[in-house]
């Protein structure tokens, strides 16, 4: 038993001044032995067969590990490198970045060409790359760079949960090697784009606002890198987490998956979907695992989730409201425990008939009509203008697209839920009554106008007071009847990426293009 203790205990603590691999050797055997007093280890090697002339490994050496970290070579450049002179004769023993150069500067010419020397070849550039960053990175930040500094680095940069929760937390050269490096990190958007993010991320997170240090600056030229950061560092400007979940019906009647984004700003770091069963027991489930997911990449990123953001097609709009979905714990209503916005999913995937770029288009201009404030409030539509659904095509018709938000005080007896897509395809913005039967919708409309400019965090801070059985003096009992899909910049610029389309923001707008 205590052989196996010791033997255990060595395995994962490692071995100091042994190779990469711990096997069955005189090194060992002599560790073994300083720890184990009451026995005497030995060791036998068969060798009565032909095979490889090396020796079967017992465990990877956890302080081989830990040197290569502290050297020229990271851990994940160690384990690159050692599968790509695998193939390789000659290249035994090789462990670090000058045995590398060494064997490269004595192949003959014939050699060079070999497909698996250019990938070594490859891999010594991407050194460079590493090696060059690691050093800007440990000039600008190395004073300042801590463990929980690192994690909420990579995990704004995307990098996969394990390696952000991994303890002990992985290194500066660990992580800059698992951006350039790592097979998994290199996507088709390039090869280098989590390195800029993890980049951008330590400036976000240790530069003052609007002034990176000279040092980063020639960095990104050098890599042309230029853009690439200024765009990311804009992204994550403000970068308040927020989670984004899309229930997707594929335009059938039930919702077959929750489409979850986690953001940071308006950069969306992390994606997955949930599959959801049919019915709304599926559905409360799939949103459930999509918030669990969140909390664990909140977790490592040392952040709390706040808001977030539901996305529904026009039947589920029809049903109760989602801050009301009991999805905590499938017990707690969505809005007890965070500020749910309502979104529409008809800039994702529109009604049939109609064209993405025409609702990217609607929602473009209800931003700038809103931007423009030509009206303090939403246009009120009638009991008559909804008295059918012939008469209420027939206004939107006579009606700029994406003018202004629509609103409805007192609900149609009937073919609302014809009403409702036909105003939300004309405009992506609703204000209606949480329930049938409003008693003053005066008072109603009055509240709303009053409290404009705060839609709709009044009306989410108005639902959670309502919950609480009391009312703060500046939020009317009013704001609680009403729901909201609403439509803003933040939801804009989600919709045009996930479309693929270019996004401008008002802000980057020449004085000549506003002229």
């Amino acid at each position: 038993m205590n052989l196996s203790v010791q033997l255990a205990e060595l395995l994962e603590h490692g071995v100091t001044n042994a190779e990469e691999f711990l096997t069955v050797d005189a090194q060992l055997i002599k560790e073994l032995r300083g720890r184990i007093h009451t026995q005497e280890p030995g060791s036998y090697t068969f060798d009565g067969t032909p095979g490889d002339s090396e020796s079967l490994w017992l465990a990877r050496n956890a302080q081989a590990a830990a040197r290569r970290s502290a050297g020229s070579l990271g851990a994940v450049a160690c384990e690159r490198l050692a599968k790509l002179l695998r193939p390789l004769e000659g290249t035994e023993g090789i462990h670090s970045r000058e045995q590398l150069t060494d064997w490269l500067s004595g192949l003959e010419q014939e050699r060079v060409g070999h497909p698996a020397v250019q990938r070594v070849l490859e891999f010594e550039r991407d050194l460079d790359l590493c090696t060059y960053a690691v050093a800007v990175l440990e000039e600008v930040f190395g004073g300042a760079l801590t463990d929980d500094l690192l994690r909420k680095a990579a995990a704004r940069a995307g990098f996969p949960l394990k390696v952000v929760v991994r303890v002990p937390c992985p290194s500066l050269r660990d992580l800059v090697e698992h951006a350039v490096l790592d097979q998994s990190a290199i996507t088709t958007a390039g090869q280098h784009r989590i390195l800029v993010h993890f980049v951008a991320a330590l400036a976000h997170l240790l530069s003052p606002a609007d002034l990176l240090p000279q040092q980063l600056t020639t960095w990104a030229a050098k890599s042309a890198a230029t853009i690439a950061l200024n765009s990311r560092l804009k992204e994550l400007s403000g970068a308040t987490p927020r989670l984004v979940l899309v229930a997707a019906d594929d335009g059938g009647e039930d919702v077959t998956r929750v489409e979850a984004s986690l953001l940071f700003g308006s950069a969306v770091v992390h994606a997955t979907e949930f599959p959801c069963e049919p019915g709304r027991v599926g559905l409360v489930s799939a949103l459930e695992d999509a918030r669990g997911w969140a909390l664990s990449w909140l977790g490592a990123a040392g952040e709390q989730l706040v808001r977030v953001d539901v996305s529904v097609p026009t039947l589920l709009l029809l049903d109760s409201s989602p801050e009301e979905w009991r999805v905590v714990r499938k017990r707690r209503m969505l809005g007890v425990d965070y500020d749910v916005t309502t979104r529409w999913s008809g800039l994702l995937t529109p009604p049939s008939g109609v064209s993405l770029d025409d609702m990217l288009h609607a929602g473009s201009q209800l931003l700038s009509s809103l931007q423009a404030k030509v009206q303090a409030g939403p246009s009120w539509l009638s009991s008559g203008d909804l008295s059918s659904v012939e008469a209420l095509q027939e206004l939107l018709d006579r009606r700029r697209m994406g003018g202004c938000v629509w609103g409805v005080s007192t609900l149609p007896t009937k073919d609302f839920d014809l009403m409702l897509e036909e105003l939300l395809i004309h405009t992506p913005a609703l204000i209606w009554p949480r329930r049938e039967g409003v008693s003053d919708t005066q008072a109603l409309q009055d509240a709303v106008a009053e409290h404009w400019q705060s839609l709709p965090e009044k009306v989410v801070r108005a639902f959670k007071q309502r919950l609480e059985n009391g009312l703060g003096e500046d939020v009317p009992g009013h704001l609680a009847d009403i729901r909201t899909t609403w439509h803003d910049a933040h939801w804009q610029d989600f919709c045009q990426r996930r479309a693929g389309r270019a996004v401008v923001a008002p802000q980057d707008v020449t004085p000549k293009e506003q002229a």
